[in-house]
């Protein structure tokens, strides 16, 4: 009998994608809200990524209709089989169901009870797999075969097949869309959901219908386009989204005629140029080489950095302290309910505190580079993706006559940048405990070894040290403080535990120094905790990692709390203006204490695991957009009324939107 090709052709993909948008688009909802017009026409954009795919399976069926073609015989399963296929199905996504729930707990009581000795967890694992492992198998069997006889007796083998395998694709789907973990997976996983949900879909579409098919089809099209070019709708489908952005490109990448990524702005995307590769809004701007690069509107001239008058006097000592990975939301310096970083209160109640200062990037390597060389990622970038290591507050310091120490500073050990481009006189890195158990201990030795420089330190010139701890950064292991099982309550034992060290650096600086040593702490980024189900950091451009600590306390330091944004692009220039010397030209960001500051802007450059969200940040006073240039969307939220940024109002203030977008691509521009 022939197979009804048609409607099972045309709507098999479709129906596929739909069900990710709609996923997808839930998610959004439950994390950000959003008006149910824009959801529905995100839902429908599902349907007109898969335009081209159905239409050539339509094709396809229809000439396989008229040729009579019909399912091949020998893919065909025999009817005795219908039953054992039902079982085995439902059996299988029982088990993945409760796998989810168990392999969670099993991890929890891994961290509760943690075994010392491999061969221990190996005497333990062997255990599981001897005793539980039959018993396990045993059930699953029975199970199976107990259906197997019900399935045969009512005949509901197959329908019992189709709903266990739609089952198992729905809580794969679900599952993969859950977090920011799939980034790990990407393209492969997403179209292998993709084929796997058009296969479902193709058992349980209906058999007839093959004209209404194609013209709800066209139909759900033409809404879905319309909520590809539609801001709020796009945002829903897109921003956040962890498997949709793969399928768009599967389903549109096809019309990306230049193949640079971006799509052209008929779909949506912020082409200027779909004739181009070498201008789109994803590629860095290059100052003066007569091309329009990001599709801002025009080529960026670089600007002539004002001179800021110079401070004189002696110079003191300065003690630069970086803490990877902090929030400030989780210090009582900011509000905080534990008190997980006295010390640092401490030292703010003699200097300055900027309440909302924010990191440049939301991961190490973009984060820290740009801070030392006083410039935006954008400015740093090279048209092959890499850094131009061009200056540094390292080498302005050693101009200034500074003899430079860095002590445990990141990206050096892994690789990711050579010594020399840092331009210090000596890095000092120590047999500190980078890996493995008991790793919370690197803050002692990291401490050890900087007290016994500053003792030992017999230079002629003043002596500038940057210190890194890295211990906040997972896996948090120090001592326990603050009892608790949440993911946070180890961090901020983390936070204690750097903290003791960092009083045991201060005092023992201001034990050789007195007064004379300048002290700034700041950090690299912050980290998430399960929010939007995004663990860790590298990932959004949100408060949780983006905002930081900094203070700054010492000779010539105005002191009290600054309220507004500021960016730590700023820490170069102002530390080099405290330590006596005008602001050097190449360091295009003005000092924390002047009197206007530019906007506030971050970024997550293309660079490891996240290179397909190439987002920026614009933080204002009120208001912060974050703009994904890979997908053209955006995010709004009302920071003050709104901190955990839970409420997109891309839709609610259009206006506001394209104001701050506007600002953004300018400054991006500029290199602020």
């Amino acid at each position: 009998m022939p197979i009804a090709w048609p409607v099972r052709a045309l709507w098999s993909v479709p129906a596929s994608t739909l069900a990710i948008a709609a996923v997808s688009v839930i998610r959004s909802l439950g994390d950000r809200g959003g008006t149910w017009l824009d959801a529905v026409l995100a839902i429908c954009g599902g349907a007109a990524v898969a335009v081209w795919p159905a239409a050539l399976l339509g094709l396809v069926a229809i000439f396989a209709a008229r040729r009579g073609w019909s399912w091949p015989g020998r893919l065909r399963p025999s009817a005795s089989l219908a039953p054992t296929s039902g079982a085995i199905a439902i059996v299988s996504f029982v088990v993945t169901l409760v796998g989810t729930t168990v392999v969670p707990e099993i991890l929890a009581l891994s961290d509760a009870y943690p075994i010392d000795y491999p061969q221990t967890a190996a005497a333990l694992w062997t255990t599981g797999v001897v005793l539980i492992g039959p018993v396990a198998t045993a059930v699953a069997l029975a199970t199976a075969y107990a259906l197997t006889r019900v399935f045969a007796r009512r005949n509901l083998g197959w329908q019992a097949a189709r709903a266990g395998l739609a089952g198992a694709v729905g809580l794969a789907l679900w599952h993969c869309s859950a977090g920011s973990f799939f980034v790990y997976f990407g393209a492969p996983l997403a179209l292998g959901l993709v084929i796997a949900g058009a296969i479902v879909a193709a058992t349980l579409l209906p058999a007839r219908g093959g004209t209404a098919a194609a013209a709800g089809l066209v139909v759900m099209a033409v809404l879905g386009f319309v909520g590809l070019v539609r801001p709020g709708a796009r945002s829903l489908l897109l921003h956040d989204a962890r498997v949709f952005p793969h399928v768009h490109a599967f389903g549109l990448g096809p019309l990306d005629r230049d193949g640079d990524g971006d799509m052209p702005t008929w779909l949506g995307g912020g082409d200027c140029d779909d004739s181009d590769p070498l201008r789109a809004i994803l590629r860095p701007e290059i100052a003066g080489n007569g091309l329009d690069d990001n599709c801002s509107g025009s080529d960026h001239t670089r600007a002539v950095t004002p001179s800021y008058p110079a401070v004189h006097g002696p110079r003191p000592h300065l003690l630069l302290v970086t803490i990877d990975t902090v929030r400030a939301d989780h210090l009582e310096l900011y509000g905080y309910a534990r008190p997980t970083m006295p010390a640092l209160a401490a030292l703010a109640e003699r200097g300055a505190v900027f309440d909302r200062a924010y990191s440049p990037a939301n991961h190490t390597f973009f984060s820290m580079m740009a801070m030392l060389a006083g410039q935006a990622t954008e400015r740093m970038l090279t048209p092959e993706g890499g850094l131009r290591y061009t200056h540094w507050l390292p080498d302005s310091l050693r101009r200034l006559g500074y003899y430079v120490l860095a002590i445990n500073v990141p990206l050096v050990a892994d690789g990711k940048i050579p010594p020399a481009e840092l331009r210090v006189n000596e890095i000092e890195v120590g047999t500190f405990d980078y890996a493995g158990k008991n790793r919370g201990t690197t803050a002692k030795q990291v401490a050890d070894a900087t007290i016994a420089r500053i003792r030992a330190y017999e230079g002629t010139g003043p002596l500038a040290l940057w210190v890194h701890f890295m211990d906040p950064h997972a896996l948090h292991e120090s001592p326990v403080r603050f009892a608790g099982t949440g993911v946070a309550d180890p961090y901020d034992n983390e936070l204690s535990w750097v903290d003791l060290h960092l009083s045991r650096i201060i005092a023992a600086a201001q034990g050789r120094w007195g007064d004379d040593v300048l002290i700034a702490v700041t950090s690299d980024h912050g980290e998430s905790f399960g929010e939007d189900r995004d663990w860790g950091h590298g990932f959004v451009l949100r408060e949780r990692e983006l905002r930081v600590p900094l203070v700054i306390a010492g000779p010539g330091v105005p002191t009290g709390r600054r309220e507004g944004p500021v960016s730590t692009l700023g820490l170069a220039t102002t530390l080099l203006q405290l330590l006596g010397q005008d602001a050097d030209p190449r360091m295009e960001h003005p000092g924390l204490f002047a009197t206007e500051q530019p906007p506030v802007v971050a970024e997550n450059p293309a660079f490891l695991w996240n290179a397909a969200r190439m987002e920026a940040a614009l933080i204002e006073q009120r208001y912060t957009l974050i703009w994904s240039r890979t997908t053209n969307t955006t995010l709004l939220f009302d920071t003050l009324s709104d901190p955990q940024q839970r409420r997109d109002l891309t839709a609610v203030l259009p206006e506001e939107r394209a104001r701050m977008l506007a600002v953004l691509v300018a400054e991006l521009e500029r290199g602020n």
